[in-house]
């Protein structure tokens, strides 16, 4: 074997070292990137968690208590911390009210950079069929009051023609 092939040999060799560190860097930056990624958005939810836990499931809770003692019988769904895995979370009010059903739902969309809060409002009329009222976003700096005033007026305004 001349010299030539001794050094064509080695460089097959050192290529596929080559090839495998590079690979086995960039599976190791992948599994970095994802650790981030997953911590980013695991923050963003204890965040908006926190936001429903002293905020929104509050404010839903007051609403109900007030319409219990006017007779009404509000069914909520609260954002619970076994929820909380996903992208979405969500708590919603429901008013039966003979004639009509009254919903809203707050609910946040949760990203590793951020997340939005949505309110949507729904009311099925028995006489005619269900109606996507509302679907706008919330900002982040409503306070619990904003919450139940927004709740009541938009029940107040959905439920008045049918008083």
């Amino acid at each position: 074997m001349d010299e030539l092939e001794v050094i064509f040999m080695d460089d097959w060799k050192k290529r596929l070292e080559d090839l495998f560190q590079k690979k086995a860097a960039y599976e190791q930056k992948l599994v970095e990137d994802r650790q981030k990624t997953a911590g980013a958005h695991a923050q963003q939810l204890s965040l908006v968690a926190a936001l429903f836990d002293s905020m929104i499931n509050p404010a839903f809770e007051a609403v109900r208590s007030e319409l219990l003692k006017h007779g009404s019988e509000p069914n909520i769904v609260l954002a619970h911390p076994s929820a909380r895995a996903g992208s979405r979370l969500a708590s919603a009010i429901e008013i039966d009210g003979g004639l009509t059903r009254f919903g809203y739902e707050i609910y946040a969309m949760i990203s590793p950079t951020g997340y939005s809060l949505n309110t949507r409002v729904q009311l099925d009329d028995y006489e005619t069929a269900r109606h996507d009222l509302t679907q706008s976003l919330l900002p982040n700096t409503s306070s619990k009051d904003d919450i139940i005033n927004d709740v009541v007026d938009r029940y107040v305004k959905a439920i008045m023609p049918h008083v």
